[in-house]
């Protein structure tokens, strides 16, 4: 998805994906990690501060992020995982960033498997 001049994508991650020794801290049973990308050709996103832009809607209302863990922080590519915490989930779970241009959002109809 795009907003603006920024390409916004984001991943669930599960128990089959290669996690760091960044993220030991949030294991799958209590937490949603969710590999998130931002791309851009022009300005710079180092401004973006994921844990403020980004908010988890659910069925069973809103959630905010305990923790970005960054991958990369360059001004023109910035990925890591927004880490939320793993309760009162009902789908359809709806992501929104906050953006200048706008607010990127991204829907999974279904629960992330763990």
């Amino acid at each position: 998805m795009s907003v603006g001049d920024i390409d916004v994508e984001a991943t669930w991650l599960g128990s089959g994906d290669q996690l760091g020794d960044d993220l030991e801290a949030y294991p799958l049973g209590s937490f949603l990690l969710l590999e998130v990308s931002l791309d851009t050709h022009s300005g710079d996103l180092g401004s973006v501060d994921l844990v403020e832009a980004a908010k988890l809607n659910t069925g069973a209302g809103p959630l905010e992020p305990e923790a970005w863990v960054a991958s990369s922080d360059e001004s023109h590519h910035r990925s890591g995982v927004l880490v939320f915490p793993r309760r009162y989930l009902v789908p359809p779970l709806k992501l929104n960033v906050a953006l200048e241009d706008g607010v990127a959002e991204l829907v999974w109809e279904e629960l992330p498997k763990v």
